[in-house]
């Protein structure tokens, strides 16, 4: 008997060394991650950020709306000059014309000029030889007549004589009035030509000074193409230098938006592993309190069994000889506890609408959560699987995550852990967020309206001891600050 008792010791010993091992496990904690900068300073950045890219953008619109009124003006201007081309190109021709036709006038002219002389030289000769035959009959009188007549053979010879005599008068008179009236039309074609060679030459001369004009008003188009070129350039530059910084905005925002995703995801993680820890601390508890529970009842039993066993030997050492040693069975009892289920009902708070419509069931309120701040509450039910997710308030969408394809219940880091998700800024630092959603039907610089479909309900993101399954995660943050939304919710 006393061996089996030294048995049911030891092994009684065992079971509490084993038991004091499990109480005293030690956890070590995970180091904490320190964030360099908070999410409402990155929020700042950010809204200061979306305000340069927002008037560089108006600067770039204003560029460009510059750019076009200069293209038009020398498109303008090119017209002009174009037509100027053509003005000038007909005068070229006209003066090409007007010279040749000068020359040629010139040329005649000359001719005449030759003829003129020619018929004044044999006018001349005529003249003079007209002249002595008249200073002859003038000297001689009659005698050159009447010597005609002696010298006659007979009558009809002295007719003959006389009648050569007027013929070479009448030739004489004829000739000369001809050279005269040759020489007379030589001058009237010469006075002729004068008269079109000076009209000539004046119709040459307000040519070259209409060609001057428009070479002058050419001259005037191409100093204002110039200088448009100029400003076209200098517009041009400055637009390539407004993209240039758009571009490093947009950068500066992608890197903004990486770091917050980061920091969420950081503080969703450290959510996560608070959550782990507090059920792992729970579940810590829970197992040494059972083992105080079972040391307690097998202290309780060994009291007992001491008691008996002392009893027992008491009644053989009295000379019974024999007795009985009555021990009833160990009995263990675990409690079991459940995850707490919200119903928080629907209250008029606000003028904010209702983010999911149809869908009223909170499976998760705002507030502390496994030793953290839930920073909105989880809208979940039966059906919420794509089902809409709606804009609570007119604003307009400064932030999308649309790159997440984990639409399960699990632990994924996309868009921070929140999956794909949407920002709307209300003004005056007022801001809705909408998290885990299957995709996303807006896009940021959108203007929304109360009730606008911005999205489907999913499970995207990390959504393991979140509220599992499908659900929308609603945020309202107040200059950097969430609140509690059922305040804004009607």
């Amino acid at each position: 008997m006393n061996r089996q008792l030294s048995r049911f010791i030891a092994v009684i010993s065992a079971v509490c060394i084993t038991a004091g091992c499990i109480i005293r496990g030690d956890y070590p904690l995970k180091p904490q991650i320190v964030v360099a900068k908070t999410l409402e300073e990155i929020e700042a950045e950010k809204k200061e950020k979306q305000e340069e890219i927002q008037n560089k953008k108006a600067e770039l619109e204003t560029l460009a709306k510059d750019i076009t009124r200069n293209e038009a003006y020398q498109q303008t201007l090119q017209e002009e000059i174009d037509l100027i081309n053509s003005k000038m190109l007909l005068i070229d021709t006209q003066l090409r014309n007007v010279n040749t036709e000068i020359s040629e006038k010139q040329q005649n002219i000359d001719e005449l000029e030759v003829q003129i002389a020619e018929q004044q030289e044999s006018v001349d000769e005529g003249l003079e030889a007209f002249k002595q035959r008249i200073r002859a009959l003038y000297v001689h009188g009659n005698e050159s007549l009447l010597s005609a007549l002696v010298g006659a053979s007979d009558f009809y010879d002295a007719l003959a004589k006389i009648d050569l005599i007027s013929r070479v008068a009448k030739h004489d008179d004829r000739m000369c009035k001809n050279l005269k009236q040759q020489l007379e039309e030589l001058h009237k074609s010469q006075q002729e030509l004068t008269a079109q060679m000076q009209a000539l030459n004046i119709k040459q001369t307000e040519m070259e000074v209409l060609r001057k004009e428009f070479s002058e008003s050419r001259a005037e188009l191409d100093s204002a193409m110039a200088e448009t070129d100029f400003a076209l350039n200098e517009l041009s530059q400055a637009q390539s230098d407004a993209e240039m910084d758009l571009e490093e905005y947009q950068k500066a925002m992608e890197e903004l938006q990486a770091a917050e995703d980061r920091i969420i995801a950081e503080i969703l993680r450290k959510e996560e592993e608070e959550r782990r820890r507090k059920e792992e601390e729970a579940r810590r508890k829970a197992e040494e309190e059972e083992q105080r529970r079972i040391q307690s009842s097998i202290a309780a039993s060994l009291a007992a069994l001491t008691t008996t066993t002392t009893a027992t030997t008491a009644a053989y050492a009295g000379g019974t000889g024999q007795g009985s040693v009555t021990t009833g069975p160990v009995t263990t009892s675990v409690t079991t506890t459940t995850a707490p289920s919200y119903t928080t009902p629907v209250y008029q708070g606000g003028s904010m609408a209702w983010p999911a419509p149809g869908f009223y069931y909170i499976s998760s309120p705002f507030g502390s959560r496994w030793g953290t701040v839930h920073r909105g509450i989880d809208i979940a039910g039966a059906g919420i699987h794509y089902a809409n997710a709606c804009a609570a308030m007119a604003g307009t969408v400064t932030r999308t995550y649309t790159n997440c394809t984990h639409d399960q219940s699990g632990y994924c880091g996309c868009g921070g852990g929140g999956g794909n998700y949407v920002y709307i800024s209300h003004g005056n630092g007022l801001v809705t967020v909408y998290m885990h959603l299957v995709s996303v039907n807006v896009s940021v610089g959108q203007q929304v309206s109360a009730g606008t479909v911005i999205g489907q309900i999913g499970s995207t993101g990390n959504t393991v001891g979140n509220s599992g399954g499908y659900h929308l995660h609603f945020g309202v943050s107040v200059n950097g600050t969430f609140v509690d939304p059922m305040t804004y919710l009607s």
